[in-house]
């Protein structure tokens, strides 16, 4: 009894309610589309699924432009002021991201001269378009910020899972394979409206001027170019190794890295997630700041060791029942990304404890745009060689260069 009550007590704070919240929405984000990878892996077949991964990977990299870094600029600054603060917030950043989702669709419309493989899929791109722009609304920033997730929960969950089921019932050939980015877009878009609607309830946002919108996006632009250089070594994987690789070799490569991101994204991060508002507020190198960080990099370094472990074991196994028995070359780059999920739990627990709080931007991205340039240096040398397994290790060599230049970095500001 006295277990259950203290456990009841524990769930009951905001942090938790808040993290459990975060965790059922990566669920949602990440999880969801998982749940279709068995049978559209099947449906589409190698080819098929490697132009759907990059036509997601080219949607991704449109998602950044659209969210522009705020979910860590404009949730840091949510996370600090009172209500007629978080109104003006909200108003400019809604204003920002509707200039931004032009700019989306002007890209879109010249995407397959950057994207070759998609030109003549026009249905598939305008998809990854319209998936871009509803995605990149997505409200999870202003109820991060606030610490009270728990109001997107049904949504995300209800929008996902209509998603899951649109997506098998509807796609049947390598044809349909625009209708997953469909379904996927129009998802996220009810969340975006529903978010919306219900931060409106809470608190009126004021409507921007030209002169605000222009303001938010240049205070936002460091961690919008963080985020962009990011995704060079990132989201963009499949866009790039689609550059050097047949189809099927992004299907094998996509199929590999889907498993580990669900992993890491809807597995870890959320716990990352739901600390950030709060290291934010602490920023400034307080015991009660330095005593966090410590806490939260020995857990993360602890989940990522073990989901680590588990995948590199596991991977015949997941291959042949998430992607089936055609994904067999998938196996060896799937054991190789393993390696990223104790990297990846690491790095972000230091940038969101340490570099983002203290607003450390301009060292951030330069760490990132390296990063990229390495990335994709890499990835032009050993992806033509040696095919998913190159593209593979081109990641993990990158994203440990991340890791210890985050690390010498938070030293350095010791």
């Amino acid at each position: 009894m006295r277990a259950a009550a203290r456990l009841r007590a524990l769930t009951a704070t905001p942090l938790a309610q808040n993290t459990l919240a975060l965790y059922a929405v990566g669920l949602a984000a990440y999880l969801f589309p998982l749940l279709t990878a068995p049978y559209l892996a099947r449906v589409l077949r190698p080819e098929g699924w490697g132009r759907v991964a990059l036509a997601q990977g080219a949607g991704q990299v449109l998602v950044i432009v659209v969210e522009y870094g705020f979910l860590l600029s404009a949730t840091r600054e949510i996370a600090r002021l009172e209500a007629p603060g978080r109104a003006a917030v909200l108003g400019s950043v809604l204003g920002a991201k509707a200039v931004l989702a032009l700019v989306v669709v002007a890209l879109g419309a010249g995407a397959g001269a950057w994207v070759p493989a998609l030109a003549d899929d026009r249905a598939l791109l305008w998809g990854a378009v319209f998936w871009a722009v509803a995605q990149g609304f997505h409200p999870l920033w202003y109820f991060q910020g606030r610490e009270r997730v728990r109001p997107l929960l049904a949504m995300d969950l209800g929008a996902g899972a209509v998603a899951v089921a649109g997506v098998l019932w509807t796609c049947r050939v390598p044809a349909d394979a625009w209708k997953v980015l469909a379904w996927q877009g129009g998802a996220a878009a009810t969340v975006a409206i529903g978010g919306y609607a219900l931060a409106a309830r809470e608190i009126a946002p004021r409507p921007p001027s030209f002169a605000a919108i222009g303001a938010r996006l240049g205070s936002g632009a460091h961690l919008f170019a963080y985020r962009a250089a990011a995704a060079l070594y990132t989201v963009a994987n499949p866009v790039v190794l689609g550059l050097v690789a047949p189809a099927a070799v992004v299907g094998y490569f996509a199929g590999a890295e889907k498993i580990v991101k669900a992993l890491f994204l809807a597995g870890i991060n959320p716990l990352n997630q739901a600390l950030y508002p709060r290291a934010s507020r602490l920023a400034g190198g307080s015991a009660e700041a330095a005593g966090l960080t410590r806490r939260t990099v020995a857990v993360f370094t602890a989940l990522g060791t073990v989901s680590g472990l588990a995948v590199f074991a596991a991977a015949p196994l997941l291959v042949r029942v998430l992607l089936g028995p055609e994904y067999g070359p998938a196996v060896a780059p799937l054991r190789v990304l393993a390696l990223l999920l104790p990297i990846l739990s690491v790095t972000t627990a230091l940038v969101t404890m340490r570099v983002l709080p203290a607003e450390r931007d301009r060292v951030l991205l330069g760490i990132t745009i390296a990063a990229g340039v390495l990335n994709v240096a890499l990835a032009t040398q050993l992806a033509p060689r040696y095919g998913q397994l190159g593209m593979a290790a081109a990641v993990v060599t990158t994203e440990a260069a991340v890791l210890v230049a985050v690390w010498r970095a938070v030293r350095a500001s010791r």
